[in-house]
């Protein structure tokens, strides 16, 4: 990497780069183009028959394709942003594959004097022909024109931004617009993506569990789905499927297809589907032939009712949070005196090393690079056919090899199999009765896609951003999850934190006007919250227990913070609405045997949207067991949990504030989740040395009016 040096001037947002260089694949922009775009594409490998059908995916545009003009928008939008936001560094579009092609883009750059250029790739997910590719494309770029003193620096990829997430969501509302009338349970909600082969899956990533290519996508889904259930009052269930297969028969690739799924809808009852292409960020060839013609054909032919989403395109939200992820980049390079923070690297990249096989700084099988006028490349890295390719995800790309021959990713945050488990996790707990929920850096694994369970409340998906703070060494790594932030464990075990969870019942029918209602609920929060507790949560019981209609969760840095809260709000208006039923008061404890473990409520983990509750006891004798002996059965206890990374887990001390010697919480953004957890940990050792572990309280995460409005009203 260059010196850091300021070249625009110390106003300059995005100093030190002389430029942004949004990447993209390409696509023809007349006739004339279409066959040697497929030619290049393909390396020369499909037959002229072949490459003739799949010319007329791009006759029907007038021989050009649509990812140009979305390119183009994109680019005028994101120019505006910056310069709203006082930067005037250029702002330019290089292609891998169409005009104006990255190599003559680069080399205008250079003889204007462009010196660092930070590179935008049009694809938001992380995987080799998406992410990694144009990295290496860069480099070829850079060694053919011999530019040795020229940096282009990559944006990793973006879809855990939060304006990718509004806008896919916004889209999406929308779209359900555009179909007849039906109720959520025939109404089936279609979330399309790019499929690509299982080597490329396999290596795309970090390497840790939920970092993958399809992990980033349920994670996406999910978050997009809460966001329309909390906006749009409900949300269908949803599936996540695959678009754009091409390559030999036998090779395997990402499934459903979108036309098999759709054709398994009629026997599930469903009458209307809404399309939501969340993989892609434009409406490019793989959208507009894959969905809006094949796909739309397969739903007539079955008599479904039928809407598109559209894509993310230049939605403002979308907007604003590239341009955020651009200055905040730049940012962190001044900070760290010219340098890249190995942290805003991609997970693949870190470390040195790029996951799918190549050294960083090989350049000895670099691609070739094309400019105007060449002519047709040579033949490719496989044999494979051709479909449309305009997306970054090209099926005709050179597929990185099987996870099992990719170099090992080499990062700051991994730990290794020897290590101490991580935080989140219940491996040294000292209580050992809680689920998983392993460290926020292994990331989210893929939420069922059999149900609409999502992520957290819509204030934690829709304005999520990326975390890329650092910590100190110990087993407590990043977060990844971008609803998740950084904490410094020392600093969280020398703290006195605490949490009380009550339990109430409606006594008294609340107010069956609605603005009555609202005011109550309003009036009784903001009074509560005066006595300075945090709200991790409200959650509601109804149905799950006879007794008990709502579970409120606070948090506080004081014991008699969080008493004056549970005082005020029984005393509130919506209080005397209310009967006690259970209320508990605990505390964090550093944990016996590994000290960087730390309660998901305190280690910077977002709230999910199921938790359930229960007190915990251990038998008399667990405390008198040898230490290596107890050690042992809570690594066994853990090692279990840690195979469910997408619940997470909160053990607390309550000796003496009760009747309980803890109490654990676990979260997931699936219900069923939780019943898995504990299912699995009913087989361990440590289970026998469990004297009470009732009652449970397990209720959905929803916001205080939607639960008042469930209730029962006069």
């Amino acid at each position: 990497m260059s010196d850091h040096t300021p070249a625009r001037g110390l106003n300059e947002p995005l100093d030190p780069y002389d430029a942004v260089l949004i990447a993209s694949f390409g696509g023809p922009r007349g006739p004339e183009e279409v066959r040697p775009f497929l030619r290049r594409v393909s390396g020369g490998r499909i037959p002229e028959s072949r490459l003739d059908a799949v010319a007329e995916h791009y006759d029907r545009f007038g021989g050009t394709s649509p990812i140009n003009d979305a390119n183009d928008a994109l680019l005028e939008a994101l120019r505006i942003n910056l310069r709203a936001h006082g930067s005037d560094v250029p702002v330019v579009l290089g292609n891998r594959n169409g005009s104006p092609y990255l190599a003559d883009v680069v080399d205008s750059l250079y003889k204007d004097g462009a010196r660092r250029v930070l590179m935008l790739p049009t694809s938001a997910f992380d995987s080799f022909s998406g992410c990694r590719q144009y990295r290496r494309d860069a480099d070829a770029v850079l060694a053919e024109l011999g530019h040795t003193d020229m940096v282009i620096d990559k944006v990793a990829p973006f879809w855990a931004v939060g304006g990718y997430t509004t806008a896919n969501a916004e889209a999406l509302m929308d779209a359900f617009g555009r179909i007849p009338p039906t109720s959520l349970e025939a109404t089936r909600v279609v979330f399309v993506t790019h499929s690509i082969p299982l080597p490329m899956q396999e290596a795309s990533g970090s390497g840790e569990p939920g970092t993958d290519y399809v992990a980033q996508h349920q994670q996406l889904c999910a978050r997009v789905a809460e966001t329309v259930r909390t906006r749009f009052g409900g949300m269908p269930r949803w599936d996540l499927v695959y678009c754009s297969r091409s390559g030999r028969p036998t090779d395997p690739w990402l499934e459903p297809d979108v036309n098999d799924y759709l054709r398994t809808l009629p026997a599930q009852g469903v009458k209307s589907v809404v399309l939501a292409p969340v993989g892609f960020i434009s409406d490019h060839m793989e959208v507009v032939n894959d969905l809006d013609r094949e796909a739309a054909e397969t739903v007539a032919d079955l008599g479904l009712a039928m809407a598109r989403a559209t894509t993310a395109g230049t939605h403002p939200a979308f907007v604003e949070s590239l341009g955020e992820l651009l200055a905040g980049q730049a940012a962190a390079v001044r900070q760290a005196g010219g340098r890249l923070p190995e942290a805003w690297l991609c997970g693949c990249e870190r470390g040195g090393q790029v996951r799918g096989g190549r050294s960083l700084g090989d350049q000895g099988a670099l691609p070739p690079v094309y400019r105007a006028g060449d002519a047709d490349p040579a033949p490719a890295s496989h044999p494979s056919s051709a479909q449309s390719a305009d997306s970054a995800h090209s099926p005709v790309e050179a597929t990185p090899p099987p996870a099992s021959q990719a170099a090992s990713p080499v990062a700051d945050s991994v730990v290794g199999a020897g290590a101490a488990p991580q935080s989140g996790s219940t491996v040294a707990q000292d209580a050992g009765a809680a689920g998983s929920a392993p460290s926020p850096t292994s990331g989210e694994s893929p939420v069922s896609a059999d149900s609409p369970s999502t992520s957290s409340a819509v204030s934690d998906a829709s304005g999520s951003t990326i975390t890329r703070t650092s910590t100190g060494d110990g087993t407590y790594t990043v977060p990844t999850d971008a609803r998740d932030h950084a904490v410094q464990p020392d600093e969280v075990n020398r703290a006195s934190l605490w949490a009380m969870y009550s339990v109430f019942k409606v006594s008294d029918p609340l107010p069956s006007d609605d603005a009555a209602l609202a005011d109550l609920v309003t009036g009784s929060i903001d009074w509560a919250a005066g006595a300075g507790a945090e709200t991790r949560g409200w959650y509601d019981l109804s149905g799950l227990r006879a007794d008990a209609d709502l579970l409120v969760w606070w948090t506080a840095a004081d014991a008699a913070a969080l008493q004056e809260t549970y005082h005020r709000f029984v005393g509130s208006g919506l209080g005397r609405h209310l009967s006690p039923v259970w209320s508990n008061l605990a505390v964090h404890r550093p944990a016996e045997f590994n000290k960087s473990h730390l309660p998901s409520c305190f280690a910077g983990v977002a709230p999910r949207r199921w938790a359930c509750f229960y007190p915990f006891v251990r038998t008399k004798d667990w405390y008198l067991l040898d230490a290596g002996d107890r050690s042992r059965m809570l690594r066994e206890h853990g090692i279990s949990g840690a195979a469910s990374p997408d619940v997470k887990a909160s053990t607390l001390a309550a000796f003496a504030l009760g009747d309980y010697e803890w109490i654990l919480t676990l979260e997931a953004d699936d219900p069923a989740r939780l019943v898995d957890v504990m299912k699995d940990l009913r087989y361990v050792e440590a289970r026998r040395h469990v004297d009470v572990d009732i009652p449970f309280f397990t209720g959905e995460r929803v916001d205080p009016d939607t639960w008042a409005r469930r209730q029962l009203r006069g």
